[in-house]
């Protein structure tokens, strides 16, 4: 089932369609143009973990920041990673996503369900991520 026929609320038909397009608020697309300057992609790190990774669409599941979020849904990744970890909560923590593995994952479980837990997910990491900048700007 496609996510445009499980979601009905436009926040969530919206995060999950600027995500899947590219299209969002992670640096890989923000950070294009600094001050009018373009930056490489490959400088377009995370700015809340200390992983010196590219912000991209596959961090956000792997960032060490957004664990309390992969903890309130679970369910969003055992549903697709439970072959890989027998322990349910070691999906939570160590997720690693291969290519391959997150073009799946993107396409869903053919579940209401799934698509209301990763548009919810993508919501919460967006909040959490714009508070916490938002905390970074006011220390400096």
């Amino acid at each position: 089932m496609p996510f445009t026929y499980a979601l009905h609320r436009r926040d969530q038909v919206r995060i999950v369609a600027q995500f899947r397009m590219g299209s969002h608020w992670l640096n890989s697309e923000r950070m294009r143009l600094v001050n009018g300057i373009y930056h490489p992609r490959s400088l377009r790190h995370c700015q809340l973990c200390e992983l010196n990774k590219l912000e991209d669409e596959r961090h956000i599941f792997e960032c060490p920041f957004y664990n309390n979020i992969r903890l309130r849904f679970q369910n969003l990744f055992t549903s697709t990673f439970s072959n890989t970890y027998e322990d349910n909560n070691m999906v939570v923590w160590n997720v690693d996503i291969r290519d391959i593995s997150f073009k799946s994952f993107m396409n869903g479980n053919n579940t209401k369900r799934f698509w209301r837990d990763l548009a919810n997910y993508l919501l919460s990491c967006r909040k959490t991520r714009e508070e916490a900048l938002n905390d970074l700007l006011r220390l400096n």
